[in-house]
């Protein structure tokens, strides 16, 4: 009688054509593919990223150069195979599954080049991963590029034997969402796309941007000839934003034992801000009531901006809170991140544990917020009573333009979602809804947008 282990196997290699397209969908858009690359960046010790993006009349390339240590060529071939083998990742390693270089860029482009010198006195080396190679052939290959073959777009960052890594992308066939590709709306929507990129990137590298990571030089990210600037989100240069006694917590994910930390704030209210430009930009790119919540931190890299994550209910009275959470590469399994590193779910057991204290701190924020906008309908009933005694209109006549500025808002919203997807732009309008939540939330708001 022969053994299990004596029954015959085969090697069912999945096809290349067919996996290699559905890897495409794994959750990347374009603002965390770039931030993935990004992640790759800062393992390699780089302090500098340059962000290079061409709309190239309608067929865009993009490229991320960075200053790090550069590959071998063994390494560089293992970096472009799907689940790549790392013998083991450093505890403060921003990397997790060994996919991120391919899913993230092909997310976005069919063919990646990758360039790097590992030392100066080293040649370039060069490797394509090409999608329409790969359906050609059904086989997981990439393609070798001499040294003298390498080409300029790639190569134009590590002149003068300089070390680091280039990320090319080209054929970015999921930018071409427009029916005139070279035309000035594919041009506008490129160019809000890195505007958009820019506040992104400048969030979720925040920590890495203002040099205050342990054991980690201070980064520095270029988009073009621009600085992308640290953002951040619990307003602590603010004098009056109230900083509450850090909590730690135990978490348990099968054997292994790690720990999480709270770090709670109640930021200012709206009549504490010197200016509405100040408090629209501490609202962040979603707006103020999308940013209340728990901003999670795994190695220091923000992971979740903002939610509630099934602890409670957003709420307008309440967004004033905002609190951080942070825990090591090595309580993943316990946080279930997914592929994208764009979303967590927090441990049932963290959860409980935390929803005394939860309880009490929101209780503050929703406190303060309620006493601020009463200090607010203090100001405005004196700035009537002044406007009353210099000729302003009477408090009716100012309900009755103010409803009226509220229909007239609504209709205007109204009128541009139906030009919108009459026009189809329906993107360029989400975009213009986002940037108008950032910049007036007041706004925002007469519209309905918020």
């Amino acid at each position: 009688m022969s053994s299990q282990n004596d029954a015959e196997v085969k090697e069912v290699v999945p096809s290349a054509r067919r996996l290699s397209e559905t890897l495409r969908d794994t959750g990347h858009d374009f603002n965390t593919a770039l931030a993935d690359l990004i992640d790759n960046c800062i393992v390699a010790g780089a302090t500098e990223v340059k962000i290079t993006a061409r709309f190239n009349e309608g067929d865009p390339w993009i490229r991320i150069a960075d200053n790090g240590r550069g590959m071998a060529p063994d390494v560089l071939n293992e970096a472009l195979r799907f689940g790549s083998e790392v013998e083991e990742y450093a505890a403060d390693d921003l990397g997790k599954f060994g996919i991120g270089l391919k899913t993230a860029s092909h997310s976005q482009c069919r063919r990646l080049t990758v360039a790097t010198r590992p030392r100066r006195d080293k040649p370039i080396h060069c490797r394509v991963h090409d999608l329409d190679h790969l359906s050609e052939s059904n086989r997981w290959e990439i393609q070798v590029v001499s040294a003298d073959s390498v080409p300029v777009r790639a190569s134009e960052p590590l002149s003068r034997e300089r070390v680091g890594t280039v990320v090319l992308w080209e054929n970015l066939d999921r930018l071409r969402s427009y029916a005139a590709p070279a035309g000035k709306a594919a041009r506008d929507g490129f160019n809000r796309r890195l505007e958009e990129l820019n506040q992104y990137l400048g969030m979720v590298f925040h920590r890495f941007l203002d040099g205050t990571v342990p054991r980690r030089p201070r980064l520095r990210i270029w988009i073009e000839n621009e600085v992308v600037s640290a953002w951040d989100p619990f307003c602590r240069d603010a004098a009056q934003t109230e900083t509450w006694p850090e909590q730690q917590y135990e978490v348990h994910a099968g054997n292994l034992r790690g720990a999480a930390l709270l770090t709670p704030f109640v930021l200012p209210t709206s009549h504490e801000f010197e200016t509405r430009e100040s408090h629209s930009a501490a609202g962040g790119r979603r707006g103020w009531n999308e940013s209340q919540g728990l901003w999670i931190y795994r190695a220091n890299r923000l992971i979740q901006d903002g939610g509630w994550c099934g602890l409670r209910k957003r709420d307008e009275h309440i967004k004033l809170a905002r609190a951080a959470i942070d825990f090591a590469p090595e309580m993943d399994a316990a946080f279930r991140i997914d592929l994208g590193k764009m979303r967590v779910t927090l441990p049932d057991e963290l959860r409980n544990d935390m929803k005394t204290f939860v309880s009490q701190w929101v209780s503050h924020a929703n406190d303060r917020y309620r006493a601020g906008e009463s200090e607010a309908a203090k100001a405005r009933r004196r700035s009537g009573k002044t406007g009353k005694r210099t000729g302003g209109r009477s408090g009716r006549a100012s309900s009755q333009t103010g409803k009226a500025g509220r229909r007239t808002a609504t209709r205007i919203a109204v009128a541009l979602e139906k030009a919108a997807n009459n026009t189809d732009t329906v993107e360029a309008l989400e975009s213009i809804k986002t940037e108008v939540r950032r910049i007036d939330d007041r706004s925002a708001s007469d519209l309905g947008w918020r």
